[in-house]
């Protein structure tokens, strides 16, 4: 998720960076209020959604909640994929939003379904394992991500007609971002198929054996 999240703030600022055509230091004070202003509502939604979906998790299980939320996670980088530089603000607002409504669906229930297989004993070290994996994890992803969308940028840029050219520059970075996109899309797809094998909570009296 830490992967997914980088490309999309890169997409956020390179968006509102493109429409200023000058790189003042008003310009970029004014690229980074509106995304942030962008960024805003998916995140309030996002925390929101969370005692929801603990919620729904006690009443349905953990399948029926990360499921819905790897689909919604999909859909919106399917969305994402097929970005360019005329992209409404309407649109990569609506798809941010999506994207963080998945998510509310997914971290918290599936950390949960992962720490609730283990017996109670075993909790701290899990918790521990899972801390560590997380930030090498992430790590991993955001330096794969970046150097693609680098290497799709530049491949735009090798067959461009004006390669100096502003709007081509700014192209060539939503290039590289769509090809990140689609990556990430046909890797969530899997995870949708996986969702279904979660196993259910153990009952309390297995986790205190």
């Amino acid at each position: 998720m830490i992967g997914i999240l980088v490309p999309v703030t890169a997409l956020l600022q390179q968006w509102f960076t493109t429409r200023r055509m000058f790189m003042s230091a008003m310009a970029l004070f004014l690229a980074g209020t509106c995304l942030c202003a962008v960024s805003l509502p998916g995140c309030i939604l996002n925390a929101t959604m969370m005692p929801v979906t603990g919620k729904f998790f006690d009443k349905l299980g953990p399948r029926f909640v990360i499921m819905p939320g790897l689909v919604m996670i999909t859909i919106s980088l399917w969305l994402f994929a097929g970005i360019d530089s005329d992209t409404t603000r309407g649109s990569v607002l609506f798809n941010h939003v999506l994207l963080f409504l998945g998510i509310s669906f997914v971290i918290m229930p599936a950390q949960t379904a992962g720490m609730n297989q283990l017996p109670l004993h075993l909790l701290p070290h899990g918790t521990a394992i899972y801390n560590t994996l997380q930030q090498i994890a992430g790590g991993i992803c955001i330096a794969l991500f970046v150097s693609i969308m680098s290497s799709g940028a530049n491949r735009y840029i090798r067959y461009s007609l004006d390669p100096a050219a502003f709007q081509d520059k700014a192209q060539s970075i939503v290039a590289g971002l769509q090809t990140v996109f689609w990556i990430e899309f046909f890797l969530v797809v899997p995870a949708i198929v996986l969702s279904w094998f979660i196993k259910e909570l153990p009952e309390l009296h297995e986790l205190v054996d």
